[in-house]
């Protein structure tokens, strides 16, 4: 009668031992399509992060050779075009009331 309790225990334990194994492999599995879908949307996110920074490096490259032919053009202009350009003083009363700031005070 021992004898086949303690066949009895042994395959409950065993069982048992078994269940947690095939639970731990689960875990596993479920633990690496985890890690591969997030390793995934990390890289993609890198990704497009780097197309956008060279997308923002173009457009500020192109800023700045833009901004470099406007100086450009304004330092060739003569003092005479660059006030014309600056337009005729402002209308606003409130305006030309204001204290000029480069006075001394």
């Amino acid at each position: 009668m021992a004898w086949a309790t303690e066949r009895a225990t042994a395959i409950e334990i065993s069982d048992r031992v078994q269940a947690l194994q095939e639970a731990g492999k689960k875990r596993a599995v479920a633990a690496a399509q985890l890690s591969a879908t997030s390793a995934a949307t990390a890289r993609s996110a890198a990704e497009q992060a780097t197309t956008e920074r060279a997308e923002l490096q173009s457009k500020q490259g192109d800023l700045r050779r833009q901004i470099l032919a406007v100086q450009s053009q304004y330092d060739s202009l003569t003092p005479d075009q660059r006030i014309a350009l600056a337009g005729p003083p402002p209308r606003d009363p409130r305006v030309r009331a204001m204290p000029d700031p480069s006075a001394s005070v």
